[in-house]
């Protein structure tokens, strides 16, 4: 599994009251609540975005995201995305969307060596090494 740790910023002048992701919806106090130990884990076919942490007096929330497989990017650029809406405490709501850009990892070729060991008299040859 590949996992990446990142965060967002909500902004709201009259307290955040809920948040909703990908309809998972929590209250403040879920989200004061939120550490590396007590997530809020929401799941999508790509992967796992676990909500880790909240700080009310800037807005920030932390996450990690975790791939869940190998992803197909034969049809171009992936990315994993969640809806997001955010209620402050007079009811106001404001949406917008985390995407989290899936890279496309490549096969890495190592230089190796192979050597043919012979013999005098004996025309065959011995290859030691593993070249892939």
């Amino acid at each position: 599994d590949e996992s990446v740790a990142g965060s967002f910023t909500v902004s709201v002048a009259d307290g955040v009251a809920a948040l909703e992701v990908n309809g998972t919806v929590l209250s403040a106090a879920e989200l004061a609540a939120l550490s590396p130990t007590a997530p809020a884990v929401i799941t999508t076919p790509l992967g796992t975005l676990a909500l880790i942490g909240f700080d009310p007096a800037t807005g920030v929330v932390d996450y990690v995201y975790t791939l869940s497989d190998d992803v197909d990017h034969s049809g171009g650029a992936v990315s994993d995305g969640f809806a997001l809406v955010l209620t402050d405490g007079d009811g106001d709501v404001a949406s917008g969307t985390l995407s989290i850009a899936v890279a496309d990892d490549a096969p890495i070729a190592h230089a190796d060596a192979d050597e043919a060991i012979s013999t005098p008299g004996n025309p065959s040859s011995v290859a030691i090494g593993n070249v892939v």
